[in-house]
């Protein structure tokens, strides 16, 4: 045994300049791989190791190395050397081996058992393959083929450094099964400050385990995932198969042909912080299973900081088994964590349950979160100038929105900041601001409640289009076009403050039914409030000031309630065209702005047939002195009342003019004052 504790480290730790604190890793091609401190493998204590091993040498080793060691490798099957040192290490209860002086040759896996540490260092002392296909490389128990029985514990493994021969610049999934460095069955374990690279399947792999951790390790040049934890098909879900408790802490990923990172068939209570991957990763994190299989459970991601990444950088996927009930991915939390430049959606979810996004910012990307048949998501978000939607949402329940969703969209591409479709019980909190299309787009959909701000947007703030049980809250302003349109749907409250829009404040048509617009609606380009086409059930109780168009527009509206406060409009106060059988009343002030015809504060007439049982009664109706002139026309309607109204001041005209009939019982004030209270 070499007992290095009171010798000098000099004598046998390699030189580690490039370790230095706050250092990093440079590989050969000359790119920065993975942050590294200067503990490297052993822990140094005023420059003496602090702890006894046995020693492996490289064949490369100097003499004075040589003279010194337990073991001696002559470069061809260094694995029988290193593994009858850990075997005697653990026999003989030493519990550590330490690799020095160059590089290795292994043709068989090289296996530590339990309660045994193996440390290497790095870029010093790596470990080339030289066998065939199917075989893993190191391994954490003592039969590679079986492992199902062999519960190993207290594992270390410490600036081990794998290269494989499989793959060199990987284009594609690599077609073998061999694998870098694995802990199988076994139990609070330890994988720290190692690499592997150049395999044909996976980096760094966890299987049936339980209460592991993988640190500060580099997965690159990987035919299939970077690093996984799975059950490795040892079973479906009973105890000694699922693996629980691991964590992937500070741990890197880059040319990896599948995904950087895999949760697969059944890991519980699994943790990846503070991990990263880049643009040459084909998928970033991924949580999913096989079919009869169990899911995932209980899994944190945290600190992520990802700039590119080919498809999404996080993909929760139960597929089509979740969605007929065979089992479902189940709480996933995506914490405080940056997300850029990904050919897909950033993160993107099928499938599953309990979902939460918390302190998410996600930049430049195809897509912000993307969820399909998912249930109880609550996602608090800034998801800013991407390509397309900010986030899309479709076939789900229980949804919380939150946070912002700005500049999303390019030329050519329909987006929106939030596209939500066929999903139920859905609460929207949020900002979307300068939207390439709608700020929101919400189609099909039940029990909706909005309480937003809408601003800047290309078309729409707000679009609703077959969707019922929806109230509104909040403000929409400066939309290129109208600021909120609802097409079709049942039971739909708004009260917002919905100004300087290009086109109607609010445009209601196709035939929805129970609808309630409360709020002020003032600035707009077009009409404050615009409702048509067959409406049923519509209360309308408004401010609507300063609009280019009338205060408020009604066509073909069936049965209703109308109480305005309509002032400044350049067209009428109120017009109504075809309706039937709706209440009117409020005040109506200094309107018909823009209008060189008759001038109306109030105009009731026919379209293709004739407005019909209309009731215009406690209304104010005051004239812009010395314009308008006529306070309210009933053309050609039928069976209309105008009654007990306070129609006051000058009118050019007449107060009241009606070519319909009806019932007209309102005195005409003429003491030419406009003193009234308009509040």
């Amino acid at each position: 045994m070499a007992d290095l504790t009171g010798r000098n480290a000099d004598e046998t730790k390699p030189d580690i300049a490039t370790w230095g604190s706050g250092n990093v890793l440079e590989t050969g091609e000359g790119t920065t791989k993975v942050d590294l401190d200067d503990k490297a493998s052993i822990e140094y204590v005023d420059d003496k190791a602090s702890l006894s091993s046995l020693v492996v040498v490289s064949n490369e080793a100097p003499a004075n190395l040589k003279g010194v060691s337990d073991y001696k490798c002559d470069g061809d099957g260094d694995d029988e050397q290193i593994n009858q040192a850990l075997q005697d290490a653990k026999t003989r209860g030493i519990g550590c081996v330490t690799l020095m002086g160059g590089g290795f040759n292994i043709k068989n896996p090289i296996r530590v058992p339990s309660n045994v540490r193996f440390f290497g260092y790095l870029e010093k002392t790596p470990l080339n393959q030289d066998f065939g296909t199917d075989l893993d490389y190191i391994v954490s128990n003592e039969n590679i083929n079986v492992g199902v029985d062999s519960m190993d514990d207290g594992v270390i493994i410490s600036g081990i450094k794998v290269v494989g021969e499989g793959i060199d610049e990987p284009t594609e999934r690599g077609d073998g099964n061999n694998k870098g460095i694995v802990l199988r069955n076994a139990k609070r374990s330890h994988i720290y400050n190692s690499i592997a690279t150049n395999v044909e399947s996976h980096g760094i792999w966890i299987c049936a385990s339980t209460d592991c951790t993988v640190e500060k390790s580099f997965a690159y040049h990987c035919g299939d995932d970077g690093f996984e934890s799975t059950d490795g098909g040892a079973g479906l879900g009973d105890d000694a198969s699922i693996s629980r408790q691991i964590k992937f802490i500070n741990c890197r990923a880059e040319h990896i042909n599948d995904a950087a990172f895999e949760c697969d068939d059944g890991p519980k209570y699994v943790s990846f912080i503070n991990c990263s991957f880049d643009a040459t990763c084909t998928q970033g994190i991924q949580i999913h299973f096989h079919e009869n299989r169990v899911p995932p459970e209980n899994i944190l991601i945290s600190n992520l900081n990802i700039d590119g990444c080919q498809r999404n950088a996080v993909n929760i996927s139960s597929g089509r088994e979740s969605i007929y009930g065979d089992g479902t991915i189940k709480n996933i939390t995506i914490s405080s964590s940056i997300i850029k430049n990904t050919g897909s959606a950033a993160i993107r979810g099928e499938g599953a349950e309990n979902i939460t996004l918390s302190g998410v910012e996600i930049i430049n990307c195809d897509r912000g979160p993307r969820f399909f048949f998912c249930k109880n998501v609550d996602m608090d978000v800034s998801s800013y100038e991407n390509t397309k939607d900010g986030t899309q949402i479709a076939d789900c329940d229980n949804v919380n929105i939150k946070g912002t969703y700005n500049y999303n969209g390019s030329a050519g591409n329909s987006s929106r900041g939030l596209f939500l479709q066929r999903s139920n019980n859905v609460l929207i909190s949020s900002l979307f601001d300068n939207n390439r299309n709608q700020g929101m787009y919400v189609q099909d959909s039940d029990n909706i409640n909005i309480d937003s701000v809408c601003s800047n947007n290309e078309q729409e703030g707000i679009d609703l289009l077959d969707t019922n049980n929806v109230t509104i809250r909040g403000k929409v302003f400066n939309s290129g076009n109208r600021g909120i349109e609802i097409d079709g749907g049942e039971n739909i409250h708004v009260h917002v403050n919905s100004y300087s829009n290009n086109g109607e404040g609010i445009r209601i048509n196709s035939n929805p039914k129970k609808i309630t617009v409360k709020g002020d609606y003032y600035d707009n380009q077009g009409d404050g409030i615009y409702i048509l086409q067959s409406p049923e059930d519509v209360t309308v109780d408004a401010k609507t000031y300063d609009n280019v168009g009338a205060g408020a527009s009604f066509q073909q509206v069936i049965y209703g309630s109308i109480k305005l406060h309509s002032v400044n409009n350049g067209q009428f106060g109120l017009l109504l065209r075809e309706c039937h059988r709706l209440n009117v009343g409020g005040i109506f002030y200094n309107n018909s702005l823009n209008r060189t015809s008759t001038v109306f504060e109030i105009h009731i007439r026919e379209l293709a047939v004739v407005s019909s049982k209309i009731t215009v009664q406690n209304a104010k109706v005051i004239p812009d002195e010395g314009r308008s002139e006529v306070g309210i026309r009933l053309r050609n309607g039928e069976d209309c009342v105008v009654i007990n109204n306070d129609v006051r001041g000058v009118w050019q005209t007449s107060a009241i003019e009606d070519f319909g009939t009806g019932t007209i019982t309102d005195p005409v004030n003429q003491d030419k004052t406009n003193d009234y209270n308009l509040t």
